[in-house]
């Protein structure tokens, strides 16, 4: 990467976006952008061949094994590499995509959150690399693990940490959520250290194998970053602001993809679902996750994150498809409390049924929030917009209930047959005429 110097510039840029500031960057980061897509494309291709593979041995001969949560020494939770693809899918790669854009339209959180992205993708994929059998995705992994790792060495080397620091130091009460990571690090590293002493004194090998791809992930990456990281930020050293929010963002995506795994669990391998540790987990994520809100308000600019954004030049098409993102994570999470709260009361098809008429209730909602975001020209693009939303709807749908939780395909039709009690036509056409919906609600058009 070249030096290149920094300016204050005002008004609208070559793209389209008005600088309010000068971001801290140091570097050209081309090539970091370049980098950072291709490990996007490296995960969007070894996620799908996971679900498309998984089942015929890729990874091991215990479907259920690669599609569940196992529990391994000392209560740690051990994912599934199936189930892992599907979420690397659907929060993984969005996390990425999205982090990636708003560092491209010259917002400072999405240059915090980028190396967090990256981190994220580095952390997953050595549990690929070294817990999933030999197969022919191996060199892929080592090339997401590489490309992800030393990208995020760059992006971070990238930024100007004294001009994060100057603009974070108010907004961020660096003690407070710099103590929180450290404590997150040593409770991680408390009950691998613990799981791994159990298991050598015993002298036998780990209830579950696949805790030591775990144990390696936490205790050479996640653990020592995190620690590392919170000692800097209540140290207010300026590499701390830099990395804090991304360490945040990563350890705070890891328990809402268990929990959603978890959530799946009588679905994947038709085991009980266990209320008690998915609640757990998603507290567990609240914490980082909420934690971020000081970096937000620290990085927005006079006119904030929204409005930068909105002043790019994405077509209205591309800004449904990003929204779409926030609707399938909506989904994510309504389909974790239809299973832990409403399917052991009424049953599960009687609970799929409601759940048509809530998430038709919560795709509303996203999309009265982003229309003004999204602003479709007039109504025939508003329809485009939910005909895209449907058509990657269906795709998903159908692709994860197939691949994913191995449904046949009777079963995946029972939810479209109107005359049987099913009721997803209907929640489709509700996702259709969302942005047209919201748009005249809005008064967009």
């Amino acid at each position: 990467m070249t030096m290149s110097s920094t300016h204050p510039s005002r008004g609208p840029s070559s793209d389209g976006i008005r600088d309010d500031r000068v971001l801290p960057v140091t570097r050209d980061l081309t090539l970091a952008y370049a980098l950072s897509l291709l490990v996007a494309v490296l995960m969007a291709v070894v996620s799908v061949a996971g679900p498309l593979f998984g089942s015929r041995g890729l990874y091991g001969l215990d479907p259920r094994i690669a599609a569940g949560v196992t529990t391994g020494p000392a209560g740690l939770l051990v994912p599934g590499f199936l189930a892992q693809d599907a979420l690397n899918l659907v929060v993984g790669l969005p996390v990425l995509l999205g982090s990636l854009w708003l560092a491209r339209r010259g917002t400072l959180i999405g240059l915090l959150l980028w190396p967090g992205a990256l981190f994220s993708v580095l952390y997953t994929y050595v549990h690929y690399l070294v817990g999933a059998p030999f197969s022919g995705l191996f060199l892929p992994y080592v090339a997401l693990v590489a490309v992800s790792g030393f990208t995020t060495i760059g992006v971070v080397a990238s930024l100007d940490g004294e001009a994060v620091r100057q603009r974070l130091a108010r907004a961020v009460p660096a003690r407070a959520v710099g103590g929180t990571l450290v404590a997150l690090a040593l409770l991680t590293i408390a009950q691998d250290v613990s799981g791994a002493i159990v298991s050598a004194l015993a002298n036998v090998p780990p209830i579950d194998p696949a805790a030591l791809r775990v144990w390696v992930a936490d205790l050479t990456l996640g653990a020592p970053a995190t620690l590392i990281g919170g000692v800097l930020l209540c140290r207010r050293a300026a590499l701390g602001y830099v990395i804090g929010a991304g360490l945040l963002l990563s350890f705070g995506v890891t328990p809402v993809e268990l929990a959603a795994m978890l959530a799946l669990q009588p679905q994947l391998t038709a085991s009980p679902i266990d209320l008690g540790t998915i609640t757990g987990l998603l507290i567990f994520a609240a914490v980082p996750l909420a934690l971020l809100a000081f970096f937000l308000r620290g990085s927005a600019g006079e006119q904030g994150v929204y409005d930068t954004v909105r002043a790019g030049s994405m077509s209205p098409i591309l800004r449904g498809v990003a929204v779409w993102f926030c609707i399938i994570f909506v989904e994510v999470l309504h389909g974790i409390a239809r299973t832990m709260f409403l399917s052991p009361a009424v049953g599960d098809f009687r609970a799929r049924q409601v759940a048509v008429f809530t998430g038709s209730f919560l795709i509303l909602v996203v999309a009265m929030l982003f229309i003004r975001w999204i602003r479709p020209a007039d109504a025939g693009e508003a329809m485009s917009i939910g005909i895209v939303w449907l058509v990657l709807t269906l795709a998903f749908e159908i692709a994860f209930g197939r691949y994913v939780v191995q449904a046949s395909w009777s079963r995946i039709a029972s939810d479209y047959n109107l005359f049987r009690g099913g009721l997803l036509p209907i929640g489709l056409f509700v996702l259709t005429a969302a942005p047209l919906i919201a748009a005249r609600f809005r008064r967009v058009l």
